[in-house]
């Protein structure tokens, strides 16, 4: 029986939390809230339960308490100035220097520390449950949360639920009610362009993915190229394939090059480049004049790699300058869903060039 009443009393207490914090999310700076009594029929909870998660949000500087006048959403939304970043499903990309995203990590801690905030890393692993990023949506001193990658709209909710300011970065999913920065859907276009410009026709697209993370900024790429070879009567062969396991893409180049046609050119992302470099050097190709390769995000360690890559990539500053501009509207009380679209820049390298045509005939 008294595990009964304890089951109940915390299913009380969620439901009081979560429609509080709702309603502190959709109240404006200043604004007053529904009353004690208001608060208790609409949850269908106790006046226990509902004062418990007032002073919660109290003690978090979102609401004041005023027995006389009632209850008011504070003109600061937090006294926390700790930002916490979360890199959802992370397989290790928040630890592999040199790449695009620890680059935003590292220009974003940047950004806040300019603004007096502090910001709290955090990695959580794709075998990780959802109690995991329920567990740090309670942090107590949190001010705000950035997710990186979030994938899953369950998760994205449960940092909602706070009241506190969450932006995703380079979502995932398909979201629609959360301010997001995410990326371009033009990027491909822009690669496929280039390569159409030098002459190319047998483009491959390749990716090593992982098949526990379902990434749908990819899935979207990956048909975006197989429109545009469509739209453009290029063939795609059936020993072509555009994505593999990880530790699988050298095995699956010779795949794709085993036979004819084989590709003038290759659309890769930034950690696969050394792989398919290694793959073409030791088959006798030549590098932007055999075949083209034209990277995706434009990390720091592509410098080290000869000939220089060609890369269309997201300017890393101006999305942390975005992520920023987010998090600060709703730091401000503004709530309304916001969803900004990287901006794409084209670097030439020596890894692209016209086509060969005597390659093009001996294969």
């Amino acid at each position: 029986m008294k595990d009964i009443m304890v089951s109940i009393r915390r299913i009380r207490q969620k439901k009081a939390n979560e429609y509080i914090a709702e309603c502190i999310a959709a109240t404006p700076p200043g604004e007053r809230l529904p009353s004690i009594r208001e608060l208790i029929e609409r949850t269908n909870t106790t006046r226990t339960s509902v004062m418990s998660a007032l002073q919660n949000y109290a003690e978090k500087g979102l609401i004041s308490l005023n027995p006389r006048s009632g209850i008011f959403r504070t003109e600061s939304l937090q006294k926390s100035r700790i930002i916490d970043m979360i890199a959802c499903h992370d397989a290790g990309y928040s630890r592999d220097q040199e790449t695009f995203l620890v680059d935003c990590l590292v220009k974003f801690s940047s950004k806040a520390e300019q603004h007096g905030y502090a910001v709290r890393m955090h990695s959580v692993s794709l075998d990780e449950p959802m109690e995991t990023y329920i567990a740090l949506s309670k942090l107590p001193d949190s001010g705000g949360f950035i997710l990186l990658q979030p994938q899953v709209v369950e998760m994205v909710n449960s940092f909602q639920k706070t009241g506190l300011p969450v932006v995703c970065l380079f979502p995932n999913g398909r979201f629609t009610n959360v301010d997001q920065v995410k990326d371009s859907a033009s990027m491909v276009d822009l690669q496929m362009k280039h390569l159409m410009e030098l002459g190319h026709t047998r483009i491959l697209y390749l990716r090593e993915e992982d098949p526990r993370f379902i990434n749908y900024t990819m899935i979207q790429r990956r048909l975006e190229y197989f429109k545009l070879m469509a739209k453009n009567d290029f063939h795609i062969p059936k020993h072509w394939q555009t994505e593999c396991a990880p530790g699988c893409l050298f095995k699956t180049l010779e795949l794709c090059f085993k036979q004819e046609p084989r590709p003038t050119a290759i659309i890769a992302y930034d950690t696969d480049v050394p792989t398919i470099y290694d793959f073409l050097i030791k088959n006798s190709y030549k590098i932007g004049s055999d075949v083209s390769v034209i990277a995706t995000d434009g990390s720091a360690f592509l410098r080290h790699l000869i000939p220089k890559p060609s890369s269309c990539f997201v300017d890393s500053q101006y999305s942390m300058e975005l992520a920023w501009i987010l998090l600060e509207k709703q730091m401000k009380g503004n709530f309304e869903p916001v969803c900004y679209e990287n901006m794409l820049i084209f670097h030439q390298g020596d890894s692209t060039g016209q086509i060969n045509a005597n390659y093009v005939q001996k294969s």
